[in-house]
């Protein structure tokens, strides 16, 4: 029962998020997705990110019937960093390879910002919406405040982006026709193995 209702409310939360869309961003957006991209090409070789100080944390967390958010490799300089920059996203998002051996595969990016930092610089004293706007990147506002997905992770606010994989499920059609779910948590065609499912959270 209590799964059911954990999903029902991810449901509902990602579905509403959908609604803040900026779909006036869509005309420059791929210009700056192709910055990412460019900034973040080299780490499809994972010794270049863990080189550049990003570190494998905690298993992908899981929600049967969305996907997978990945394997998170974050970089604890850049989250230690409250300003949002568009080439150093804070984590990046990996796959498990075909063969689930020994490699991962270069999926996605995901920016965050440590709900403290945020609730400071906007005078709001404890974690919550308030009626404050949650920050922004791409047009899209992040999800949060919510717990963090590893061990090291604060509570924060975050947006993932699957600039290396397509994404089927999502609600960015008006906005990206070409990747409905280019903004969505979750990916079902990112796999992990020993996926951590998220209602044990």
């Amino acid at each position: 029962m209590e799964k059911r209702k954990w999903l029902a409310g991810m449901f509902i939360l990602f579905m509403s998020l959908g609604m803040f869309g900026n779909t006036s961003f869509a005309g420059n957006g791929q210009s700056e997705l192709a910055k990412v991209r460019k900034a973040t090409a080299k780490y499809h070789t994972v010794e270049n990110a863990i080189a550049d100080g990003y570190e494998p944390v905690g298993p992908a967390i899981e929600v049967p019937g969305f996907g997978t958010m990945g394997y998170h490799y974050i970089n604890f300089a850049y989250l230690a960093n409250p300003q949002i920059e568009l080439e150093k996203p804070e984590v990046l998002l990996y796959t498990a390879t075909k063969d689930q051996k020994d490699s991962v595969r270069l999926v996605g990016v995901e920016y965050v910002v440590a709900s403290v930092d945020w609730e400071d610089k906007n005078g709001i004293t404890h974690p919550g919406w308030d009626g404050a706007e949650p920050p922004s990147l791409f047009g899209e506002v992040f999800e949060g405040p919510m717990a963090g997905h590893g061990p090291g992770e604060p509570w924060h606010y975050d947006k993932h982006v699957w600039i290396w994989q397509a994404n089927p499920n999502g609600v960015n059609e008006p906005i990206w026709p070409e990747s409905p779910g280019l903004f969505s948590q979750f990916n079902p065609n990112v796999k992990c193995e020993g996926c951590f499912p998220a209602d044990m959270e």
